[in-house]
């Protein structure tokens, strides 16, 4: 949630920037045409993706480069279409293999340490502070409810 917020942020800051310094009508054919643009990449995803299929055939590249890459190109365009500065830049960025190779990078790094966590004996195993006022309760359903004995 956090994070969801902080990009809502950043993308009113970097929106307000841009259209203050570009003008209504200048942000209004920008989200326009970034809009179209969108549309077009996501297009021509599935074409990307035929050919990666064709070329996972003949072996030259491995099952998740076309995750990776085709992902990353759909995503993109899919920021593009949606409305804002930010989105459009995060959506071009995207669609540049290097960037994606980066961002998979990260990922996968994040991926290891958490594979690496390790539980310690003591915090696992803790006991409450108050366990013996604990009371285990049993709730029974009546269903013939109320007056029909």
């Amino acid at each position: 949630m956090i994070y969801f917020l902080i990009f809502i942020f950043v993308e009113v800051m970097v929106s307000s920037w841009f259209a203050g310094y570009l003008g209504g009508f200048v942000t209004f054919l920008e989200l326009i045409v970034s809009a179209v643009v969108g549309i077009y990449l996501l297009q021509g995803v599935q074409y990307s993706i035929s050919s990666k299929l064709n070329d996972l055939r003949q072996g030259q590249i491995e099952a998740k480069d076309i995750l990776k890459y085709s992902m990353g190109s759909g995503f993109g365009a899919v920021l593009l279409m949606a409305p804002g500065f930010f989105t459009d830049i995060v959506g071009i960025l995207l669609q540049f293999n290097f960037i994606l190779v980066i961002i998979g990078r990260v990922f996968a790094n994040k991926a290891i340490n958490t594979r690496t966590f390790r539980y310690n004996e003591k915090n696992y195993n803790k006991k409450e502070k108050n366990d013996e006022k604990i009371i285990d309760v049993e709730v029974i359903d009546d269903s013939r409810g109320i007056g029909t004995d």
